[in-house]
């Protein structure tokens, strides 16, 4: 007999193409709006957040997917989880999304609807509930993202794969470039043509580029 909690048999492949027409048809020129749970750990302030979504993500980004955003007066980078795409906000200024996470959505819009029924039924936050409905290969752990802060002369190569990556750990960048690159991110954060963010990622090695 099926556990009737197991909501990893659910499949979020189902409303990818639909939605992407969705999303074409709605956009007109504007920017769409992502509305966002964050990885809160204080249930006060647990709630849904609306972000930009940068033309770069346009057709891409979907409910379902996780996402890097800045939050608060410092704009401390965190993770968060696309719930649905608006084409509207009440507010009047709005953060952009900084990165996305995942190439296609984790959650399909049914565990979206059970994410948000469980969070209001069982006073936990959204990402409580999220870390019972992943696989257990998708781990929520602090790791140090690489950004590329200015150019620098004979480190295209390895500049270049920061810039394609999505989430560039040292590890995946080795593995991108089928070298170890430890030396060089060294070399490059003390010069100042890195710099390193320390994020939440919930990555699973080579789950995302």
């Amino acid at each position: 007999m099926k556990n009737p909690c197991d909501f990893s048999v659910l499949t979020p492949k189902l409303h990818y193409s639909a939605f992407r027409l969705k999303w074409q048809a709605a956009k007109g020129g504007r920017q769409m709006i992502a509305k966002v749970a964050l990885d809160l750990r204080i249930f006060s302030i647990d709630k849904e957040y609306d972000y930009l979504l940068p033309e770069a993500f346009e057709g891409v980004a979907m409910p379902g997917m996780r996402i890097i955003v800045p939050f608060g007066s410092g704009n401390r980078r965190m993770q968060g989880l696309i719930l649905s795409v608006e084409e509207t906000s009440p507010y009047p200024k709005l953060k952009e999304v900084a990165q996305l996470l995942d190439d296609e959505p984790l959650l399909s819009s049914a565990q979206l609807a059970m994410l948000r029924f469980v969070k209001e039924r069982c006073f936990c936050t959204y990402f409580d509930v999220l870390r019972t409905m992943l696989p257990a290969g998708i781990r929520f752990a602090p790791a140090d993202i690489l950004e590329v802060a200015a150019p620098s002369s004979g480190d295209e190569e390895l500049l270049g794969a920061i810039a394609r990556l999505r989430a560039p750990t040292v590890e995946r960048l080795s593995a991108e470039l089928g070298r170890p690159v430890g030396g060089d991110v060294a070399r490059l954060l003390e010069k100042g043509a890195l710099r390193k963010k320390a994020v939440r990622t919930g990555l699973a090695e080579g789950n995302v580029r």
